[in-house]
């Protein structure tokens, strides 16, 4: 601006001392060897100017083409932030179902160690079971006596006690007396074994001797019509077998017995009565 001015004053000067006296010409003369100079440094400047501003418009443009790019980048950072997003629901969609998984997992587990406990249990009781069979077996009793004639009778429904103890020790406590509270000097032995009007003499007794045996008693059988009794599930070890008949006036048949066997079995005669 202030070159411009300059070089319109310049200019001015020039036309107002064209038309004087030729002693001023040389500084007409300079006057315009000075508009010319000044004339091309404001080319000069003006091309210096227009050099600039297109500078000033490549680096718009560069910074156009970069802001571009930006909103570009931006784009797709958010194009990305979307699927981050859609990842992480996928993701927490996918946890949520291994957690289930896990605790279906977890409840399956408890359950199947309740079964594989049931089962551990069932299969040692079931091996307890086994190995206390193992120790128990079966005892048949065959009763008989021989009569006066030769003839041998079976002990048929008749119960048959066994015990740990023997008679004389099941019976010792019990005193000896009718059912009118008088003291007898039979044998209990003796009043078990009597005949059908005794036994109704001394009811009480029998009846005293009776529930003595059940209770010492491991075991009671019936024998059979044909004089045979079986103890079934019985351990072991050494027994007692006890039965009262009335068969051939009376006898009282006790017999010391040891099961070692699963299937044991032991026969009752007249040399097992007790006197």
């Amino acid at each position: 601006m202030k070159n411009t001015l300059k070089l319109s004053v310049i200019a001015a000067l020039v036309a107002l001392l064209s038309g004087c006296g030729e002693d001023l010409k040389p500084k007409v003369a300079a006057l315009e060897a000075e508009l010319a100079k000044e004339k091309a440094a404001l080319v000069v400047a003006n091309a210096e100017l227009v050099k600039e501003k297109a500078a000033l418009v490549a680096t718009n443009a560069e910074l156009a083409k970069e802001k571009a790019a930006l909103v570009v980048a931006n784009a797709e950072l958010a194009k990305e932030k979307v699927a981050l997003v859609v990842s992480n629901a996928a993701l927490a969609k996918e946890k949520a179902a291994l957690v289930a998984a896990n605790e279906e997992f977890a409840r399956e587990k408890a359950a199947f160690s309740v079964v594989a406990a049931k089962i551990a249990l069932a299969e040692k009781l079931e091996a307890d079971k086994k190995a206390e069979s193992d120790k128990k077996g079966s005892l048949t009793v065959q009763l008989g006596l021989t009569m006066r004639s030769g003839d041998t009778k079976p002990v048929s429904n008749t119960k048959v006690y066994l015990t740990r103890k023997n008679t004389s020790v099941i019976l010792s406590s019990i005193e000896a007396k009718n059912d009118y509270g008088a003291k007898i000097s039979l044998k209990v032995v003796e009043v078990l074994s009597s005949a059908g009007e005794l036994l109704g003499y001394y009811s009480k007794m029998v009846s005293e001797v009776e529930s003595r045996l059940k209770v010492e008693s491991l075991a009671i059988v019936d024998s059979d019509f044909n004089g045979s009794a079986t103890f079934e599930d019985i351990a072991k070890g050494d027994y007692y077998v006890i039965c009262f008949t009335r068969l051939g006036g009376g006898a009282v048949l006790e017999k010391q017995i040891t099961i070692s066997t699963s299937k044991a079995k032991v026969a009752l005669s007249n040399a097992d009565s007790l006197e």
